[in-house]
């Protein structure tokens, strides 16, 4: 009995440190350069949560090697530019328009919107 006991708080205290542990590394945000997969956006108002939309060819994509220099692909076609930082947020200054974009990071989650747009596409760090 008493070995029963011992072996349940052992495996209590394992869990407990494993959920202490990992709730600890979501809190901090990940970098810019992480690689994301989209699982939402809003266009025009119509959220878009479909995995087999969100996952297909020509979904929305992000990258950044760097934190400096960033690749926003839609429909199938890149748009290059530089990413500045302004306070908590990054701001995305196209090389082929004059619209920017903005992006801030809450733990491992990314949301790109348009200033001054209602579109919004949300990405998580894989």
């Amino acid at each position: 009995m008493r070995r029963l006991k011992n072996f349940f708080c052992t495996l209590l205290l394992i869990i407990g440190c494993f959920l202490l542990f990992g709730c600890e590394k979501h809190s901090e945000n990940v970098s810019i350069t992480s690689d994301w997969q989209l699982v939402e956006m809003s266009t025009d108002g119509n959220v878009i949560t479909d995995r087999n939309i969100l996952s297909s060819e020509d979904s929305p994509k992000f990258h950044s090697d760097n934190g400096e220099d960033f690749v926003f692909s839609i429909s199938g076609k890149d748009h290059t530019g530089v990413l500045s930082l302004d306070g908590d947020r990054y701001i995305l200054v196209y090389d082929d328009t004059d619209k920017q974009m903005e992006a801030i990071i809450d733990g491992n989650t990314l949301r790109i919107s348009i200033i001054d747009g209602t579109s919004y596409f949300i990405f998580k760090a894989v």
